[in-house]
């Protein structure tokens, strides 16, 4: 842009004096000739403004250039030159200043020449400034690393704004991105600032990153990043990325970090903060403002998803990430029996399948698989899913493995943790995109760790699970043994009865209807409950079952909850006040053969919750069917009853 408008310098007047005698006879000394001066635009904002003066007179001469900014002080405004251009800020604001210059010089008059200039101030674009969420598509990019998320501050005046919030784990590189529809340009403006807010006066290691090139369009090809340290102090402050001056190459091209840059257009802005530093904590960012917004992101695959976030942008998809869900691969399993579809790698550990040396608990079959690590950086174990199959999370987000761990002989530093990775096998850097979850074990016992991806449920490129003890960065060796791989949805049965359940109740001669809640005290005043209506009939119970292939895991969830209200009957019950749940094999001719039973007593006209353990049938693993029943069976005794907040959990 042209900040100085054409026609806009007013020569204001020359001074030119011949050396001569005066009506007195006094001599009158001769001005300095040619007296001139050019002006030039200094920077992007187009507020800095350079002044270089010029005359007649090659040496001993001495320019001073009254910029006449009212706003300075001290005649800031006045600087001195001997000839070479003269720099100066004003302020932040479009304005007409007129700029003199003087000209002295031993045996000459001063001459003054002026100018008037336009300074048409372009303040720097707002790449984020958090007022308008949807434009900005942020994302969580490394994993289960750092997170953003935006919220409103309210100042003293009353006023509200909103800003970026950045919560790291504490992983050594994590970092969420800001995905904006334009590319964000620093071929010509090359500067970014942002407003950083930290609680503690530490000084931390900020690094912005620009990825996925216009010319590239390919996260994979050269970024580039500019480190800055923040001042070791609390509150707000401002920070400057100029990726013309300190910009290097990222790692992410596996060139030569130091190889020379090339400004373009990029996609993607990522920010680490407390780079290579294993840093928790929670920090605030605002107003992140600088180069220019470039050419539009594009939609390669054209299904109304950028490419920046799409994670299948060359497959056009009706998924909410761009994505076609219609290669996803079988479903991983293993019993190291021989009834598995897993092709196991080992890396850096061993993965053999051995005679169970721990045949006690939950866990007494015959093989297993013995993961040997004598103490390698990175060991792991891994597969990948077989003919281009991917994970499917938006259905199936649970894995479950289990596991035992025997003490070592030398006690470890390390926590006793197994890391599950979800990775992309294809790519050439699968950590990178990586989604991983831990579970802590225990030594010496068969235990299920169950792993809930769901927080990716929208990745579909994954094809490979990485299973790695202890973490990465660690060379003590573990020797451990796992079993019994499975993958699928998670059991989670729930039903409160206003609508957010995922429970299909069946009645086997007993009502199973939601009504209005008719007794809305207590501990219950939802507005909505289940009523059990029982006439008498022999075997009366509501009911339900998983969907198909899922049972439960009692190993990891053994307890089951439900709020109970019984109003006192018409006529007295002689059968004692018990409610029945038992769990069942509904894939069974005979379900109630193997069933198991807990009973709970319940009062008259009181909301009550009773809780179900069934930890003591760990080892079952075949149950997949729920059943309720009031008072047992063998009882003809009506009964009107309501249930409500069933729910299945953990403890």
């Amino acid at each position: 842009m042209n900040y100085l408008k054409k026609g806009m310098y007013a020569l204001m007047f020359i001074t030119a004096i011949s050396c001569s005698k005066d009506d007195d006879g006094e001599t009158v000394l001769e001005s300095i000739s040619g007296l001139d001066f050019t002006i030039s635009v200094e920077n992007d904002k187009g507020n800095e403004i350079g002044v270089t003066p010029t005359s007649d007179l090659s040496s001993n001469v001495q320019y001073s250039i009254d910029f006449a900014d009212d706003a300075a002080s001290d005649d800031a405004d006045v600087l001195l030159s001997s000839g070479p251009k003269a720099k100066y800020t004003y302020p932040e604001a479009s304005a007409t200043y007129t700029i003199v210059v003087t000209a002295s010089a031993s045996g000459y008059a001063d001459t003054t020449v002026s100018k008037e200039v336009v300074v048409e101030f372009v303040g720097s674009t707002i790449l984020a400034d958090f007022e308008n969420p949807s434009a900005l598509n942020l994302r969580d990019d490394l994993g289960d690393g750092a997170t953003i998320t935006i919220e409103s501050q309210t100042g003293a005046d009353g006023s509200t704004t909103n800003v970026g919030v950045i919560t790291n784990v504490g992983l050594p590189y994590e970092a969420p991105s800001i995905n904006l529809t334009s590319h964000i340009d620093v071929r010509n403006k090359s500067v970014i600032t942002m407003d950083f807010y930290q609680s503690e006066a530490v000084a931390q290691v900020v690094l912005m990153k620009l990825e996925q090139k216009l010319t590239d369009n390919e996260a994979s090809k050269p970024s580039i990043e500019v480190k800055v340290d923040t001042a070791a102090e609390s509150g707000w402050q401002t920070l400057t990325f100029d990726y013309g001056t300190e910009a290097t190459n990222s790692y992410t091209d596996w060139g030569d970090h130091n190889q020379e840059v090339v400004l373009d257009q990029y996609q993607k802005m990522v920010i680490f903060v407390g780079f290579g530093v294993e840093l928790s904590g929670t920090f605030w960012v605002d107003n992140i403002a600088g180069g220019e917004l470039g050419d539009p992101v594009p939609d390669t695959d054209g299904d109304g998803v950028m490419d920046s976030i799409d994670k299948c942008k060359d497959l056009s998809g009706t998924e909410a990430n761009g994505c076609n869900p219609a290669v996803v691969g079988v479903d991983p399993t293993d019993d190291f029996e021989g009834n598995g579809n897993i092709t196991w790698v080992g890396d850096n550990a061993g993965a053999d399948v051995v005679d169970n040396p721990y045949p006690t608990g939950i866990n007494t079959s015959a093989k297993v698989m013995k993961y040997n690590d004598t103490g390698a950086q990175y060991a792991n174990i891994r597969f990948d899913l077989a003919d281009g199959g991917l994970f499917d999370l938006s259905t199936k987000n649970v894995v479950k493995v289990k596991v035992y761990v025997p003490s070592p002989d030398v006690a470890h530093t390390e926590s006793t943790t197994l890391w599950l990775k979800l990775q992309d096998g294809t790519s050439n850097e699968p950590w990178a995109s990586q989604t991983q979850v831990s579970q802590v074990y225990e030594y010496d016992k068969w235990q299920v760790l169950t792993f809930d991806f769901s927080a990716a449920s929208d990745v579909t490129n994954y094809n490979r699970l990485l299973f790695q003890f202890n973490g990465e960065n660690n060379y003590e060796p573990v020797t451990a043994y796992i079993d019994d791989i499975s993958y699928g949805a998670p059991v989670n049965p729930n039903d409160d009865n206003e609508g957010a359940g995922n429970i299909t109740w069946l009645g086997d001669n007993a009502g199973a209807d939601v009504v209005d809640n008719p007794y809305s005290t207590g501990i219950n005043t939802s507005a909505k409950v289940m009523k059990y209506n029982d006439t008498g009939a022999q075997y009366a119970n509501i009911q339900f079952t998983l969907s198909e292939g899922q049972t439960f895991d009692l190993a990891d969830k053994a307890i089951f909850k439900v709020k109970v209200y019984v109003p006192t009957p018409a006529t007295a019950h002689a059968e004692s006040k018990i409610l029945w749940l038992k769990l069942q094999d509904g894939t069974s001719s005979e379900p109630w053969n193997g069933q198991v039973v807990v009973e709970n007593a319940y009062e008259y006209d009181t909301w009550t919750e009773l809780t179900f353990d069934f930890s003591a049938n760990a080892a079952t693993t075949n149950f997949n069917r729920v059943v309720l029943q009031f008072n047992g069976e063998n009882n003809y005794e009506p009964l009107e009853a309501y249930i409500d907040d069933f729910k299945y959990v953990a403890e």
